[in-house]
């Protein structure tokens, strides 16, 4: 949560208008939502059965957002659902890498798929934030029809973190390639 919380405090401080701005975001709106995403990231759900699964209501926010998009966007709803579950794959496969290197390679790597199929953009921003609960999904499908013991979180612990750092990772990505895009050469 300390992560959202220091993202939320850059936006506020006006760090991240201008990416902001190119993805048709104001600033209050940004607030808005990742301040939703922070005061929900305190609720956990659990439901108890054969294999049972806490989930965190915060985390699993960007995954509802992604599947309403894909619903009411029907030329990009394909493209994001795609990039989604790309990202939300690799993070799957990749699952059993731990420490500090897979704290910050794994959301890398969820936000690289998640622009190769959406693009750099609101896309591939929304994309790469899904992606982390849908991978917790995955992981409580797998436990659940093979019967491994144990509780599986979706969208909470390391899942929360994740996002947050995907979402930091695409939206320097897309100041990185506004930046470079609005640079010109001239002879």
């Amino acid at each position: 949560m300390a992560d959202l919380a220091a993202l939320l405090l850059l936006v506020a401080s006006g760090w991240w208008d201008g990416a902001l701005r190119r993805l048709g975001v104001g600033r209050w709106q940004a607030l808005a939502a990742g301040a939703l995403v922070l005061a929900a990231g305190w609720a956990n759900i659990g439901v108890p059965g054969p294999i049972p699964v806490r989930v965190n209501v915060g985390g699993c926010l960007p995954a509802l957002a992604m599947l309403v998009a894909t619903i009411a966007l029907p030329e990009a709803g394909g493209r994001i659902a795609a990039a989604s579950c790309a990202a939300a794959c690799l993070l799957f496969g990749l699952g059993g890498w731990t420490g500090p290197l897979a704290a910050v390679g794994l959301p890398l790597v969820a936000t690289v798929a998640a622009a190769a199929v959406a693009g750099i953009g609101p896309a591939g921003l929304l994309s790469a934030a899904a992606a982390p609960a849908l991978a917790g999904l995955a992981r409580w499908i797998v436990a659940y029809t093979d019967r491994l013991p144990g509780t599986v979180w979706i969208g909470g612990g390391a899942s929360y973190a994740a996002m947050v750092l995907s979402v930091t990772a695409a939206g320097l990505a897309l100041v990185l390639v506004a930046g470079t895009a609005g640079k010109h050469v001239s002879r």
